[in-house]
């Protein structure tokens, strides 16, 4: 059984639409954001054939470990209810291929995530996402909480005077896109692994953005270890546009009709950046 896990915050007409497309397809998992105010909408979804809501939910911040606990709970309730495949996807995400060939890419025997090409060291781009403490889960320190830019001279202040960490010893960190798709043995390898090591949790709960790390650490870990091998690894299953801002701005890109073309022939199954109301051509290309 093929399970859709959706991480969802508030673009609840986005989201109901994606519930709906994939339905027919597998069974759907919502995690909405504690700390949003359209539960409610979402209840009524509840008498909908292959729809689980997620409980007890968890307060998502930008760049904390809330993230990747939200995750867990996804997981380990499809888990229970059976699933043998763990699908992540966001409210701003859309499936770009019949339900068919969905379903047959997903069904096959890997696990889809991009884990990156080189592991974290002192001379990494993003070495500072885990060499300094983030705590991005507390609201009055998280610049997305408090309307300032993440690169404010408050927050990097801030930082600044906590004490350095040191890359941890036991796994090697690698960083890669957060929107995965695994067998459900290998999330049970994950969580034995997690459950045996408390230094996966002690070390990602401070770094920042530690969803694009914390499972893709993992898998490489379980990769050195040979628990896992390496050629049933493949790279993510979806079309994003870091190359243009779009009307929107930022990266990545809120994609629109003039990019249905390029996801198209893009080999992928699903694409992102997705907001209802610009982004209404290009879903409805893919319906």
């Amino acid at each position: 059984m093929i399970a859709y896990l959706i991480l969802a915050h508030d673009d609840i007409g986005q989201l109901i639409r994606l519930i709906r497309r994939l339905k027919s397809s597998g069974e759907v998992f919502v995690h909405l954001d504690n700390k949003s105010n359209k539960f409610f909408y979402l209840q009524k979804l509840q008498e909908l054939h292959n729809f689980h809501l997620v409980s007890p939910r968890v307060n998502v911040f930008w760049g904390g470990f809330s993230l990747v606990e939200a995750t867990l709970r996804l997981m380990e309730a499809a888990t229970e209810k059976g699933a043998t495949r763990l699908c992540l996807l966001s409210e701003s995400c859309w499936p770009i291929v019949d339900n068919t060939t969905l379903e047959n890419t997903i069904e096959d025997d890997f696990d889809y995530l991009n884990i990156g090409q080189s592991e974290v060291n002192d001379f990494h781009p993003f070495e500072n996402r885990f060499s300094k403490f983030w705590p991005m889960d507390c609201a009055i320190i998280n610049p997305k909480m408090q309307n300032r830019d993440p690169d404010s001279r408050y927050l990097k202040d801030f930082i600044a005077s906590l004490p350095r960490r040191e890359l941890p010893t036991l796994f090697k960190v690698y960083i890669g896109s957060n929107w995965m798709c695994l067998r459900v043995n290998t999330f049970k390898l994950i969580l034995e692994t997690i459950n045996k090591n408390s230094e996966f949790y002690d070390f990602f709960k401070y770094a920042l953005i530690p969803d694009e790390a914390f499972f893709q650490s993992i898998i490489g870990y379980l990769i050195d270890s040979k628990q896992l091998n390496f050629s049933e690894l493949k790279n993510n299953l979806h079309y994003v546009d870091f190359t243009q801002k779009g009307i929107v701005g930022g990266f990545p890109k809120v994609l629109d009709k003039m990019d249905i073309e390029v996801a198209k022939n893009s080999g992928k199954l699903f694409a992102r950046k997705i907001i209802s109301g610009i982004s209404d051509d290009f879903c409805n290309h893919f319906s």
